[in-house]
């Protein structure tokens, strides 16, 4: 399945998520944040932790699927929105609970790997928002040793 273009509503879900990530960054944390969307309502927030809870794998995307629960109906009509491109293992969380759609705020920053999400048969949308770009470059511009040695896995830096 090819990239899909944004659409109005995908821009509107994407402030929401930015408020996640805007929420996040004001804790000191790594500024990416997520929300659930299901037939055009927002059902579960969540935003990276990793830093305040010393967890690892409390990415953005993570955490919206711990915030959204067990879904009765499954997650076959949900779309992600993630300030940031996911990393592999918030992608294989995707694809475990069934998600089919992803909107993508920032692949600048943090390419993820979008091929591969397209390979594996989700509707991916590419924004480049240059709001989720700023906020995250700033917190990797005031915390440059943090990413690079916890996210980019500079062990040495």
């Amino acid at each position: 399945m090819p990239l899909v273009p944004p659409t109005d509503a995908d821009r509107r879900f994407m402030r929401l998520a930015l408020a996640e990530a805007q929420k996040t960054f004001d804790e000191g944390g790594v500024p990416v944040g997520s929300v659930m969307v299901r037939n055009g309502a927002v059902f579960a927030g969540g935003r990276n932790r990793f830093r305040q809870t010393n967890d690892p794998t409390c990415h953005a995307e993570i955490d919206v699927v711990r915030n959204a629960g067990t879904q009765p109906n499954g997650y076959r009509d949900v779309t992600l929105y993630s300030t940031l491109s996911p990393c592999m293992m918030c992608t294989g969380a995707m694809l475990f609970v069934g998600i089919p759609k992803v909107v993508i705020g920032d692949r600048e920053t943090y390419a993820g790997d979008v091929d591969f999400l397209v390979g594996r048969g989700l509707e991916v949308v590419l924004l480049d928002d240059p709001d989720c770009i700023a906020l995250l470059r700033r917190f990797i511009a005031e915390n440059a040793e943090f990413w690079n040695r916890v996210v980019l896995g500079r062990r040495d830096a």
